[in-house]
């Protein structure tokens, strides 16, 4: 897998264990924005992170890669509590 779905994975697992599961016919864009600024819109940017590494061709990601690891170590010392709508 791309380095950057690796990560997309993970943020998954931890949206899932904050009870933030990704539909299974959710894009992207649209798991993030059903999450909104819950999380301080840290899901947001991240998947906004996620597109660019993994869509935008082969380019040195590793900032972006950094950036990612740095929300996901956010969201997990934070670990806000999340009441979405189903």
């Amino acid at each position: 897998l791309h380095a950057a779905t690796k990560r997309y994975h993970r943020l998954l697992t931890l949206c899932a264990k904050m009870g933030l599961k990704k539909r299974p016919a959710e894009t992207p864009d649209e798991f993030s924005r059903r999450v909104g600024t819950q999380g301080n819109g840290l899901v947001e940017e991240f998947t906004s992170l996620y597109q660019q590494a993994r869509f935008s061709g082969p380019h040195d990601f590793s900032g972006l890669l950094k950036k990612m690891d740095e929300i996901l170590a956010d969201l997990r010392k934070t670990r806000p509590q999340l009441n979405l709508p189903a």
